[in-house]
């Protein structure tokens, strides 16, 4: 009978050691979770901005080569009559 008692001791020390592991990768797991949730929010703000440069780079880029093209053509235009 003592050895009976002396293992249910011991299980309920491990039940007791396991419950308090559990509830720390629990609060772990949320914890991550939130950091995340956090991260993602960050990312999702910085792509948006990242989006509006390319935006205004490609139309800068776009007017540029339509006025180098323009004065192009009229360098030749004018060329071509002197």
């Amino acid at each position: 009978m003592e050895e009976f008692s002396e293992v249910k001791k011991l299980v309920h020390s491990i039940d007791k050691n396991l419950a308090t592991a559990i509830q720390k990768l629990d609060d772990f797991s949320s914890q991550n979770n939130k950091e995340h949730e956090g991260i993602m929010t960050r990312q999702d703000k910085t792509n948006g901005r990242v989006r509006g440069l390319e935006k205004w780079r490609w139309g800068i880029t776009g007017g540029l080569v339509v006025v180098i093209t323009l004065l192009g053509w009229m360098f030749q235009t004018i060329k071509a009559v002197l």
